[in-house]
Order: C-alpha cells, then sequence, then structure tokens
C-alpha cells in the first residue's frame, strides 16, 4: 500500500475497549489519520477526528463517556479476551448496582 494513499491514512492502527456511562463495553478503531471510528447499534458509522497533540484516551472520554478503557492489539489472544471479558463484568456490576437504585 503506498503511503500517503487514502486506504494508507485509513488504515486501522490501534483498538480501544472501554464501558460506557450506558454501562456497556464498546470498541473504537484508531486509523492512521487520527480518526476514531465505531458502527453503532443502527448501523451507522461515527467518526472524530482527535486533533494534533490529543491523547486518544482523553478524547474517548470526553467525546464518548468512555471509561475504564483498555487497549489492546489488532488481533486478540486469550489474555486479551479476558480484559475484554473483565470490562464486560464491570459493566454488569453498574447495571446492577443502578437497577437496585431504582
Amino acid at each position: 500500500m503506498k503511503k500517503g494513499a487514502k486506504a494508507w491514512k485509513a488504515e486501522i492502527v490501534r483498538h480501544f475497549y472501554g464501558n460506557v456511562l450506558t454501562d456497556k463495553v464498546e470498541t473504537y478503531d484508531l486509523s492512521r489519520d487520527n480518526t476514531l471510528s465505531r458502527w453503532n447499534d443502527q448501523d451507522a458509522l461515527i467518526k472524530h477526528h482527535v486533533i494534533r497533540g490529543r491523547r486518544v484516551e482523553s478524547e474517548l472520554n470526553v467525546v464518548f463517556h468512555l471509561v475504564d478503557i483498555v487497549e489492546l492489539p489488532l488481533v486478540l489472544d486469550d489474555s486479551c479476551r479476558a480484559r475484554i471479558a473483565a470490562l464486560e463484568a464491570k459493566a454488569a456490576e453498574r447495571r446492577a448496582a443502578a437497577a437496585s437504585k431504582a
């Protein structure tokens, strides 16, 4: 792939997982051109460009309300799946705590 080409800039280089205030685990991808993206429940692509000098983790927190952010490699192994399962367990605890308050 030629450097500087549109396909090169759109290549995904990092994956982020995290809990949202809605208490579910979401995945966000970062491309070479500093664009965060994810597919929502209605199959629409959501994108946000990270301005130079800003940390990706802080942008995920401010823009998408992500907490407990974890960066994992592109190819998941068993330890990565265990970290995702821990995030899902934490989200389930938050849902249970919110349900007990209501």
